[in-house]
C-alpha cells in the first residue's frame, strides 16, 4: 500500500498497533470489507524511516483470496473518503516480476499504436486503457478494454 499515514511515535509496538488500526479503517471504510487480524500474516513499514517520506506498507495477507478480494475492491476507493482517495494498492511484485510486466505493457502499447495507424480513418476508435492481469504468475498478459465500447462491460475484457 501506498502513501499510508505513518504513526509518528516513538515506540515500535504504537506503530504496529497504529498501522493494523488503519488498515482495518481502511478496509471497513475505504474498500467496504470487513478484515480480520486473522486474515493478517505480517504487516510493517518498508525502509528506513525518513522524515518527510512516507514509506509503503507492506500486508501479508494468510490466503490468496482475502488478498484478491482486496486488491479487487481496490476501485472502488475513486469514491471513498479523501483520506483514503490518495492510497494505492499493488502486488508486491520482484525485480523479475516487474520487468515482465513492463515488457508486456510495452509490447501491448506497440501493438495498440500499429492498430491506431492501421485504422486512422475508421470511425473504431476510442479510449483504450492497457491493463496487464496475471502480474504475479508466470505468464502475464495484456488486456484492451475499449472504454466506450458498451459491449465490452457486458461481454468481458477483450484480449489483447
Amino acid at each position: 500500500m501506498y502513501r499510508v499515514p505513518e504513526i509518528l511515535s516513538g515506540d515500535v509496538e504504537d506503530r504496529k498497533a497504529g498501522d493494523m488500526a488503519f488498515f482495518h479503517e481502511f478496509c471497513d471504510e475505504g474498500l467496504k470489507i470487513t478484515m480480520s487480524n486473522g486474515d493478517i500474516e505480517q504487516m510493517y513499514m518498508l525502509g528506513k524511516r525518513v522524515q518527510e517520506k512516507v514509506r509503503p506498507l507492506l500486508v501479508k495477507f494468510k490466503d490468496e483470496e482475502t488478498k484478491r478480494k482486496v486488491i479487487g475492491m481496490a476501485k472502488g476507493l475513486k469514491l471513498a473518503r479523501p483520506r483514503y482517495k490518495e492510497i494505492s494498492i499493488a502486488h508486491d511484485l520482484t525485480p523479475q516480476q516487474r520487468e515482465r510486466v513492463k515488457e508486456v505493457r510495452r509490447k501491448a502499447m506497440d501493438e495498440l499504436q500499429e492498430e491506431q495507424q492501421k485504422d486512422a480513418g475508421s470511425a473504431n476508435k476510442g479510449n483504450v486503457k492497457i491493463i496487464v492481469i496475471g502480474q504475479t504468475s508466470a505468464k502475464p498478459r495484456a488486456v484492451k478494454p475499449r472504454l466506450h465500447d458498451t459491449t465490452c462491460c457486458q461481454t468481458g475484457l477483450t484480449t489483447g
